[in-house]
């Protein structure tokens, strides 16, 4: 915040130019000087929230996300998810904006930003069985997340084992490591690391 004010006061806000100008310093930071160090935090908990970041910087923002965080580290994120794309109506309610609901993650693109960035064993923790909102017959619901960081590299056998035993023909962990459950003989036993 110091350099955004130093910046600031060297180069005053006058006009829609000083607009732009500024948000481009702010980007420069944000890409060159980040606020918050790589591999530092060990938790982020996030509530409602992250549906209020534009759109356009949402995968960035998990990116940063895992960025932040140690190896090990996890993040729990409750957020907004709709089970379809919010129409144009949606989109430019200010009101809507305001109550979480326009800028509400698509259910399956918000799980799929979590796999982006890197995180594994992804896991939802609630969904919010009815929704909270239905408008225009979109249904807005909660979803609560928990993700971690930390399997990037190779996979090394470290003396571990795990045998399936179903209720699933078959499973395939983060790894890409297939198993086969009770009903595809023999059990597959896998070895994997903590």
């Amino acid at each position: 915040m110091d350099k955004v004010q130093t910046w600031l006061n060297q180069n005053p806000i006058a006009d829609i130019d000083g607009i732009t100008a500024y948000e481009a310093e702010c980007d420069r930071l944000r890409r060159e000087e980040p606020a918050i160090s790589d591999n530092t935090i060990d938790l982020v908990v996030s509530n409602c929230v992250l549906n209020l970041v534009k759109p356009q910087d949402k995968r960035q923002l998990f990116n940063e996300l895992f960025r932040v965080l140690k190896r090990g580290g996890r993040v729990v994120i409750s957020d907004i998810v709709c089970d379809e794309d919010p129409t144009p109506t949606i989109l430019n309610d200010p009101e809507l904006w305001s109550g979480c609901i326009s800028g509400a993650f698509r259910e399956d693109e918000f799980l799929q930003m979590f796999e982006a960035a890197g995180f594994y064993g992804i896991e939802i923790l609630s969904r919010q069985a009815d929704p909270w909102q239905v408008i225009d017959g979109i249904e807005f619901r909660s979803l609560t997340v928990r993700a971690y960081k930390g399997k990037q590299g190779e996979c090394l056998e470290r003396n571990q084992a795990v045998v399936y035993k179903g209720p699933w023909k078959q499973v395939v962990d983060d790894d890409g490591h297939l198993y086969n459950g009770a009903s595809g003989w023999p059990f597959a036993i896998r070895h994997f690391r903590f």
